[in-house]
């Protein structure tokens, strides 16, 4: 992406939040103080105010993999829904019936969430013989 944005004239700045939802928000506070032209954001997933800042703003933003509660984004994400299902579909119909859902916290990180209720879902439909949520 860096080479893109280099044989554009565009600098790419990353920056690594560790998931921290005080250092996103000192970050992109960073970024904006910088005057920079867009911001691409992976998204700790949690709300904050700092987001209602950027609505209000003319800056472009498109959000990365993860969607925040609230707030209309453009964004980019994989279809948690169907790669879900495809995944936990196969290990069914290859005749395994006890299936771990095993993720980090959940919170409001918007693809955990999604993927844990489509496997949910899969589980319920088939009988699964044991799912546990990990």
């Amino acid at each position: 992406m860096n080479d893109v944005c280099k044989t554009r004239h565009y600098h790419m700045l990353i920056l690594n939040t560790d998931n921290s939802q005080k250092s996103e928000d000192d970050g992109i506070r960073s970024l904006i103080d910088h005057n920079v032209d867009a911001l691409l954001i992976n998204p700790t997933g949690y709300t904050s105010p700092i987001y209602t800042k950027l609505k209000e703003s003319r800056l472009p933003i498109v959000l990365i993999d993860r969607q925040i509660e609230h707030f209309l984004f453009d964004s980019v994400t994989s279809n948690n829904y169907d790669v879900t299902y495809q995944a936990t579909d196969y290990l069914i119909q290859n005749n395994y019936s006890r299936i771990y859902f095993v993720t980090e916290n959940i919170d409001s990180i918007s693809t955990r969430s999604q993927r844990k209720k489509q496997w949910r879902m899969l589980c319920a439909r088939n009988t699964c013989r044991k799912s546990t949520f990990f």
